[in-house]
């Protein structure tokens, strides 16, 4: 957990310092009529540079959500049903492969060290302590345009943790550790409430990974290691048998078009 922690922090110290390159294109624009679908919530609508603050957080991620909810009325506008297609298509046939899929990593001890370092509670101190210390380095540095990414980061976490939990409870998914080592893995549905479906870690990975990669787009190792990241943490959910692979791919396009889509918009 030191180690982590540490980790995490020096990251932080990295994305303060290198953020003053960015300053210069983090300036308010005029107010323009939002593109038809687009999210409208804050003041500045210049893609990457939205606006945060502790005052209007709260304000935001409510229209954040009547943007999410209302989103597939609109998949006619610019096409946007053949990315959701793919995504619901590539969702269902990793639900057929689930059960197949799955015994594998419950009987190998290939990734036992792996599942050590990155359990579920390593997982999630991790994301909650990410943007707390780049917020917090970046007050100390009086480095704004970190302080506002820490923000969209908790921003972009609420969003899609909101909607994971009502799929999580729409769908009742069991989880592999939920079901005996030779039990049925093709009746999952249904069964438990706040279940599996998507994985939440794997959503808050992808969401910090969006967030920061399109902040610090300019520093091109940025979104490599970001969504590198997130992928190794997004594996491990399925090494430890906490869910299966279509929750976490699942996981990983929610976190990643809520932040990219909504609140970077």
């Amino acid at each position: 957990m030191k180690r982590l922690a540490f980790s995490l922090l020096l990251a932080s110290v990295v994305l303060a310092g290198t953020a003053r390159l960015s300053d210069a294109q983090d300036q308010p624009v005029q107010n323009t009529p939002a593109s038809f679908g687009q999210n409208s919530c804050s003041r500045d609508n210049l893609e990457g540079n939205r606006a945060a603050s502790f005052r209007r957080i709260v304000p935001d991620i409510l229209c954040d959500q009547k943007t999410i909810w209302t989103s597939p009325l609109h998949l006619g506008h610019d096409r946007a049903w053949i990315p959701a297609a793919a995504v619901v298509g590539t969702t269902v046939g990793l639900v057929l492969l689930d059960p197949s899929a799955t015994p594998y990593f419950r009987r190998t001890p290939v990734f036992n060290g792996l599942d050590a370092d990155l359990s579920g509670r390593h997982t999630a101190i991790g994301e909650v302590l990410f943007p707390v210390s780049l917020y917090a380095v970046s007050w100390l540095r009086h480095d704004a345009y970190g302080q506002r990414t820490a923000l969209l980061i908790g921003e972009s976490l609420a969003d899609a943790e909101l909607v994971s939990v009502v799929a999580k409870n729409v769908t009742r998914r069991l989880q592999p550790t939920d079901i005996p080592p030779h039990g049925n893995f093709s009746d999952t549905w249904f069964k438990k409430w706040n279940g599996g479906f998507p994985s939440g870690h794997t959503v808050a990975a992808f969401s910090i990974a969006t967030t920061v990669s399109r902040r610090y787009k300019s520093h091109k190792w940025v979104p490599y290691v970001a969504y590198g990241a997130a992928t190794v943490l997004a594996f491990s959910r399925i090494t430890t048998s906490a869910h299966f692979p279509s929750d976490v791919f699942l996981g990983a396009a929610l976190g990643y078009c809520v932040s990219r889509f909504v609140v970077l918009r």
